[in-house]
């Protein structure tokens, strides 16, 4: 099935929210059973269009998402009200306390630096070269001088794709609260266009 790779754009929404509830579910799994309802508490906090899309041409169906975070703003804004809403107030507010944690990352940004997150693949649109797509599109962009991402402990199986794009590690970061989040620290890469380490 063909894709193509482009910005997301307000009709892919819930289609991004549908990826990334899929992708992220076990984060959510503690706190609800509902990936629908994820989904529809995930949707009206993105900024889709600091998302890369990878969409299947013959549905139309969001299949992968890549987010940027710089200076201008991060790909999500946690609103603790909507995740009341999707799952009810102490699981919502519990939410948007882990939410908010993960998606301002970093809490500040170096000049021309953007921060790469949710890199998420439908899992019946695997291991057709998405996500490796989705990067080349924002890398081969050149909009920043700088791009970053973090790898959790226990998702190793992610960093040869980020190093055959370039990406280098740069170290590991402790992680609060692992034994909550079950995992103990990232791996910080970073990729220089242009081919600079960084």
């Amino acid at each position: 099935m063909p894709y193509l790779i482009r910005t997301g754009t307000e009709a892919d929404r819930q289609g991004i929210a549908d990826v990334m509830a899929e992708a992220y579910y076990y984060m959510f799994k503690s706190l609800t059973q509902d990936r629908k309802g994820v989904a529809r508490g995930l949707a009206p906090m993105l900024h889709p269009e600091r998302f890369t899309v990878a969409v299947a041409q013959d549905t139309g169906r969001v299949a992968g998402t890549v987010g940027l975070s710089d200076a201008e703003g991060y790909a999500i804004s946690v609103q603790p009200q909507v995740l009341r809403e999707a799952m009810g107030f102490i699981k919502g507010n519990l939410a948007a306390a882990a939410l908010r944690e993960m998606v301002t990352r970093p809490k500040a940004f170096q000049p021309g630096q953007a921060h790469l997150d949710f890199v998420s693949v439908r899992e019946a649109d695997r291991g057709q070269g998405l996500a490796q797509g989705m990067l080349r599109h924002i890398l081969d962009s050149k909009g920043h001088a700088l791009y970053t991402l973090d790898v959790t402990e226990g998702n190793e199986q992610a960093l040869p794709l980020f190093e055959g794009l370039g990406f280098a590690r740069t170290g590991t970061e402790p992680e609060k609260a692992a034994a909550l989040k079950g995992f103990s620290f990232r791996y910080l890469l970073a990729y220089r266009p242009g081919g600079d380490k960084a």
